[in-house]
């Protein structure tokens, strides 16, 4: 009886730098580190097993693995970062260009602009792109010229699962940990312009309710605008010789002095095991953005059972679904009519009930599978 050979497995060479950088404890560290980790789990199980995903951190990999594909899972508008071998299909994620969409708020500078020329140039030889909603979809269609045909909408996935024992039993530990009040709003994540914080803490505010911020970015705002240079003073030729500050300088200067109520608590990064707790014994989680290719966050907190109160820019809505209490970003006095709303007990166990049963669409393996047949595509249309 003459053996069968093995067939070689297909190679993806899975970019992974984001994992060494600043962006490791952000969205894309998050999204890069859950799907490399669930692409290898799901590579083990039959069904997948002709592939083989390989990390890459540098380039010198790319001629000594013999790759098949390539993923980038981020994008960079305005930096240079998109190199495309030749010859391999090449897939990359992007997760919105909200940048381009309010670039009043977002200037690109003059070597910014050189730079997002680069990048729309390479993507043209790019295979395949992912993104996480049908939004940033139709975004990506227009302000990059990508073809609707070469976009794949595969959602993110919460970063939890639900466990009311578990948060039950360590809610009161995680309470005192982090000083929390009885009785809070929470918002996670970064506090860009597009987020619209300034908007959530003036309706807190007139509730008196206090507001729990996480993430990292809300604690180091106070040292920006000494910092980090493009925000204290023009960035590029022009503004320099016009003498014109950076347009989120007025935004720091706002959150600065907003930060600075008794009512405001930021935490900064809050580690895996304490942030579905925090986020159970939230009465409410509020996401006013302006605009959002996702909602990361929002889903989390549905996840866990947290009553979710989001504007209804149309990546929030595609989310969300009936599971949360839609506001008008531009309103605060709608935005703290909203969070009344949701601390209606008959209403908060409506949303809770409806955002559990939302939230089990979206899990990681099937993101992971989802992944690996843009991968089978890429290679059938070779």
């Amino acid at each position: 009886m003459v053996k069968k050979e093995k067939a070689n497995p297909i190679k993806v060479g899975f970019i992974v730098s984001p994992l060494e950088t600043a962006h490791a404890t952000r969205g894309i560290g998050f999204y890069t580190n859950r799907l490399y980790t669930n692409l290898c789990l799901l590579t083990q199980k039959k069904e997948y097993r002709a592939f083989k995903v390989i990390p890459i951190s540098n380039f010198d990999q790319l001629n000594s693995e013999q790759l098949s594909v390539l993923h980038y899972p981020f994008f960079d508008l305005f930096r240079p970062t998109l190199k495309i071998p030749k010859g391999l299909s090449t897939v990359i994620t992007i997760h919105d260009v909200t940048q381009l969409r309010f670039p009043q708020h977002y200037p690109a500078g003059i070597r910014g602009k050189q730079s997002l020329m680069l990048q729309t140039k390479a993507l043209q030889s790019v295979k395949l792109v992912i993104t996480d909603s049908y939004t940033s979809k139709k975004d990506i269609t227009f302000y990059l010229k990508i073809a609707s045909d070469r976009i794949q909408v595969i959602p993110l996935a919460p970063q939890f699962v639900l466990n009311e024992r578990l948060f039950k039993s360590r809610g009161y530990q995680v309470k005192k940990k982090y000083k929390l009040p009885d009785k809070y709003v929470l918002y996670v994540g970064d506090v860009n312009w597009n987020k619209n914080i300034p908007g959530l803490i003036k309706a807190c505010g007139q509730m008196q309710m206090p507001l729990v911020i996480v993430g990292k970015q809300a604690i180091e705002i106070d040292k920006l605008d000494r910092k980090v240079i493009h925000v204290s003073r023009p960035r590029d030729i022009l503004r320099n010789l016009l003498g014109l500050p950076h347009p989120e300088l007025a935004h720091v200067e706002e959150l600065t002095r907003l930060f600075k109520s008794d009512l405001v608590i930021r935490l900064g990064f809050v580690p895996e095991p304490d942030l579905p707790v925090i986020y159970s014994l939230a009465n409410v989680y509020c996401q006013p953005s302006f605009w959002e290719g996702f909602g990361l966050d929002p889903l989390e907190a549905i996840t866990v059972g947290c009553p979710v109160v989001s504007s209804n820019t149309p990546a929030l809505k595609e989310l969300l679904g009936n599971a949360a209490v839609y506001v008008d970003p531009l309103n605060v006095d709608d935005i703290a009519q909203g969070i009344q709303s949701a601390l209606n007990p008959a209403v908060s166990r409506r949303l809770t009930a409806l955002g559990k049963a939302r939230s089990c669409a979206y899990n990681w393996q099937k993101t992971a599978a989802m992944t690996l047949d843009v991968y089978n595509k890429v290679l059938e249309t070779k």
